[in-house]
């Protein structure tokens, strides 16, 4: 986590830009918080795939079915 927010200043599922990042990226809402609520939990594990923080999981808008793929 402290990895990503001194990389990308934001926290991983937060993110209000990651498609600027990563093509496809869903984006978080910013609020400073991963809320359940919201899908940032989701987000979350994306974004440090795409970070190559943690093995690559990825969640995007590019997935016809709206499901995460490894």
């Amino acid at each position: 986590m402290r990895a990503f927010k001194l990389e990308y200043n934001s926290l991983p599922g937060d993110m209000p830009n990651a498609s600027d990042y990563w093509s496809g990226a869903y984006e978080g809402d910013g609020n400073g918080y991963v809320d359940y609520s919201n899908n940032d939990w989701r987000n979350a594990f994306s974004h440090l795939g795409l970070a190559k923080l943690i093995p690559c999981l990825l969640y995007t808008s590019d997935a016809a079915d709206d499901s995460l793929r490894v």
